[in-house]
């Protein structure tokens, strides 16, 4: 699965017992289990020292471990992988998670998840709907990082072309008549409309559907259909930014009739009715970059100006103080960037330790933890992205 921001809140609000957890890089079109599951078996060989340097016995280490070197024998599981891996171990419970991006390999042990790699989407792997529209076929995809994946519609109640949405409204309006013609001529003047190609099946429409505005009212109540039929589907991708794909006349007259509050401006122009899932990403691929560095544009500017006004800062005390009482509106976070220490949060005090002793933990990720259950945004982004500062955190604050 690849869990939603709401879903990596649940993970940390869980009661926990002390967890481990395993980032790493995984290959989707691995041809031989091992190229994947390789990686894997290194890294709980770094668990296994990492438990016994915490004081596990040998015994308890290789029952605590024990499901997770099962998983090194499961070849269908290493076969289909996405980019990344998490996996999550208590004493009680394994989760495992496919990442559509690579992380950055952590093997980690503390007393809570190390949740950090996990908004690596927010930024820099966004989640986008994709909306494949013509005259003859409807597809929903989700995009995130270089992963594209055809939405189930089965279950939706909407129609999946123009012709089976007119022969709905020949039911209701005995007075129009659909009737199927073949080859160029009429039909395929309405695919200049819609796209289609000159030679594809059409259909010749008497009644208001003669004229241009009428053919135009014809698209809008099909469209209009379609908006309604896939609100579900979007609302359960948690209802990111919906890129469509299709002819620009397609396009504005969706943006018109859509009750949708996130559409993107452009568009990825053409008739995607022949078009792979791997051709959609491609071709929506310098739409999202785009996307990326305005994003992160208005990041760095949000904070530099809050920061002028004493509504922002990059000093772990201020940020971990504020995390802790709710006042973090929108946490930035560097990416592979750690800062160890201890924070007590009876006197509010923070102590930063280089080299960590026992007990420190990632301050980073204590900030993320805190910031997250208190509905604060978390931006996770590249070394040369982060605002102008050293700190490996920096926050904007709510008041």
């Amino acid at each position: 699965m690849e869990l939603l921001r709401d879903e990596i809140r649940d993970l940390v609000e869980k009661t926990h017992e002390d967890v481990l957890s395993i980032y790493i890089a995984t290959d989707p079109k691995a041809y031989e289990p091992q190229a994947n599951s390789l990686h894997f078996r290194a890294a709980l060989d770094e668990a296994e020292l990492l438990l016994e340097q915490h004081g596990l016995r040998t015994g308890d280490v290789n029952e605590f471990l024990e499901p997770l070197r099962a998983l090194l024998d499961d070849a269908p599981f290493w076969l289909h992988q996405n980019r990344g891996l998490a996996v999550f171990r208590t004493a009680s419970q394994t989760e495992v998670v496919k990442l559509p991006y690579e992380p950055v390999r952590a093997t980690r042990w503390g007393e809570a998840p190390y949740v950090v790699p996990l908004f690596s989407h927010t930024v820099m792997h966004p989640r986008h709907a994709l909306l494949a529209l013509s005259q003859d076929r409807v597809r929903l995809f989700s995009i995130s990082g270089s992963t594209i994946e055809e939405r189930e519609l089965d279950d939706l109640d909407f129609p999946r072309s123009l012709a089976e949405a007119l022969r709905y409204d020949d039911l209701q309006k005995p007075e129009l008549q659909h009737h199927p013609v073949t080859g160029q001529g009429r039909g395929s003047a309405g695919s200049a409309v819609m796209g289609e190609g000159p030679n594809e099946r059409q259909g010749a429409f008497h009644g208001h559907g003669e004229s241009g505005e009428g053919k135009k009212t014809q698209i809008e109540g099909f469209l209009r259909q379609v908006d309604r039929g896939i609100a579900p589907a979007l609302r359960a991708l948690g209802m990111p930014p919906l890129i469509l794909a299709g002819v620009d006349y397609v396009g504005a007259i969706y943006r018109n009739v859509t009750d949708y509050p996130n559409v993107v401006d452009d568009i990825v122009a053409g008739n995607p009715d022949g078009w792979r899932p791997e051709e959609l990403l491609e071709r929506a691929t310098p739409l999202l970059d785009v996307r990326r560095t305005e994003m992160i544009a208005k990041i760095r500017s949000r904070f530099e100006e809050r920061r002028a006004h004493d509504l922002a800062s990059d000093s772990i005390d201020d940020v971990l103080d504020a995390a802790d009482v709710g006042r973090v509106e929108t946490l930035i976070v560097c990416e592979g960037e750690h800062l160890w220490g201890r924070f007590d949060p009876e006197v509010r005090d923070v102590q930063v330790e280089d080299p960590p002793g026992d007990g420190a933990v990632d301050l980073v990720d204590l900030a993320v933890r805190r910031a997250l259950v208190t509905d604060a945004t978390v931006h996770l982004l590249r070394p040369e992205d982060m605002p102008a500062t050293s700190s490996p955190v920096c926050a904007v604050f709510r008041y």
